[in-house]
């Protein structure tokens, strides 16, 4: 009895290695069916060994940006997740920075979240190749772990680990690999399939409904009560007309609904844009290089963009001609001012800090961004 208890004791500690800390063990009965309400801790980058290389810590410093990049897109439409910001952990957590758990539990109940998430990126090697030859393939792991706020009990936990091999290399592997074109697929890609494939499994973090209450971008984090329409003025007995005053006069004329005010964004589409800026900044980061990765970044400018007496197609060339020159770029928007302009625009202005391999600026920035079916686009930006 005293082995087993043992064996599973570890078994938690080692399933609890995304937060290098052991939570307290999931007991099904006591599990609520859903939370109301999850935060996601900024991503962690720990290599596997202590004696990591110059090489490897940077490769891992790039994938958290990914990691940080798939989980925005991820949760873009679960309103009821909210992806927390290193400032927001500081600023509600700051004497607990030496312990990752204790840390999240903290943070999570400061903005009244019922469920934690955090996760940490272990592994994360660039494919060395094209397509269809490779040197070395692409290579992730990372482990995620959900818990309750209150109690720190675990809800759901998972890890993945895969290093891309050839149909020839695993027959089993063969589904997987006709799915992926028979390419050998980037590491960004692997880690969206990963992160896609484990947090699914998770019954509160698959079943979030996007439709649901939306999530106001400061505390709380509770969802927001449903909206009920305006009361209508009572309805007037209005006497049937004569023949000779067929017309209504203006006093019984029925009342005009008044135009939707846009001075300020709400909650629902507040998140929204921010979650669209996150987008926008980990891709612009992800264009800098030879190898850069322009796709991702031109996916978010309209057909219709126009800025400084370019359209799309010059202003893109010039900013792969620019990026792609340039070791590193990194990105941080603050003082962000949503103002919605009709139902469909927004435009929103930043303070924008600058910083790659060779410049550094900080300088205010506006875009003009557009609905477009689901999702948003640039439209200018200047």
């Amino acid at each position: 009895m005293r082995k087993s208890t043992a064996l599973t004791s570890l078994a938690l500690v080692l399933l609890g290695a995304c937060v290098r800390q052991p939570t307290a063990p999931a007991d099904p009965q006591n599990l609520p069916a859903q939370v109301s309400s999850i935060a996601v801790m900024p991503p962690i980058a720990t290599p596997e060994s202590d004696s990591a290389s110059p090489k490897v810590q940077q490769e891992l410093a790039v994938g958290k940006d990914a990691l940080r990049g798939a989980l925005t897109d991820y949760f873009a439409g679960h309103r009821r997740v909210r992806l927390l910001t290193e400032d927001e952990v500081a600023a509600n957590a700051p004497s607990l920075t030496a312990n990752r758990l204790e840390q999240a539990l903290t943070a999570g109940k400061a903005v009244h979240a019922e469920a934690i998430m955090l996760i940490n990126l272990d592994r994360y090697h660039q494919r060395q190749g094209s397509d269809y030859a490779v040197q070395s393939p692409a290579s992730v792991a990372f482990e995620y772990r959900l818990l309750l706020t209150a109690s720190g009990q675990t809800l759901c936990a998972g890890s993945f680990d895969e290093t891309q091999r050839s149909a020839t290399h695993n027959l089993l592997a063969f589904k997987t690999v006709a799915k992926r074109g028979f390419k050998w697929i980037p590491a960004a890609d692997l880690l969206r399939e990963g992160l896609q494939a484990k947090l699914t499994t998770c019954q509160y973090l698959k079943t979030v409904p996007a439709a649901t209450e939306s999530v106001p971008p400061n505390n709380p984090i509770v969802p927001a009560p449903e909206a009920k329409p305006p009361a209508l003025p009572p309805a007037k007995t209005i006497a049937a007309p004569d023949a000779a005053n067929s017309a209504p006069s203006q006093e019984q004329a029925a009342p005009q609904p008044q135009p939707a005010s846009h001075d300020d964004a709400g909650p629902a589409l507040d998140q929204e844009v921010k979650n669209f800026l996150e987008s926008w900044r980990l891709a612009w980061e992800g264009t800098a290089g030879p190898q850069g990765d322009m796709t991702r970044y031109e996916a978010l400018y309209s057909a219709d963009f126009q800025a400084k007496n370019r359209d799309r197609a010059g202003w893109l060339a010039e900013k792969a001609r620019k990026d792609h020159k340039k070791d590193w770029i990194r990105i941080e928007l603050t003082d962000i001012r949503i103002q919605p302009l009709n139902d469909q625009t927004v435009r929103v202005s930043f303070s924008q800090s600058y910083a790659s391999s060779n410049y550094t600026a900080t300088d205010p920035k506006a875009l003009l961004l557009r609905k477009n079916g689901p999702r948003w686009e640039i439209l200018s930006e200047r």
